[in-house]
């Protein structure tokens, strides 16, 4: 559950995984609006590696753990999860979450 601006509960409704044409993306959704996704190549699918390209949070949203929901979710299917392209804050992102 997360609070929004006004102090009204929402509730995380669906985590949506597809592919798109070279990658896989794990969109975020809260109610009927996408929220964030996560855009991610799978590297080796026997050893479960990815690299992840982009990550998002509608700013909104942002501040309220949908980042660290998402990398979870990720962390359950695949062993290994490393940064394609690394950006100064969204390397501390992530590797606060190691």
């Amino acid at each position: 559950m997360i609070i929004n601006g006004n102090k009204h509960p929402k509730n995380i409704t669906t985590v949506y995984e597809h592919q798109t044409k070279n990658n896989n993306k794990l969109d975020l959704y809260i109610d009927i609006n996408r929220v964030g996704f996560i855009d991610y190549k799978i590297k080796d699918e026997l050893l479960k590696k990815i690299y992840i390209n982009q990550i998002s949070i509608d700013a909104y949203y942002q501040k309220n753990g949908l980042g660290t929901y998402l990398i979870n979710c990720l962390k359950k299917e695949f062993n290994t999860i490393a940064l394609l392209s690394v950006s100064k804050n969204m390397n501390k992102f992530y590797y606060s979450l190691l």
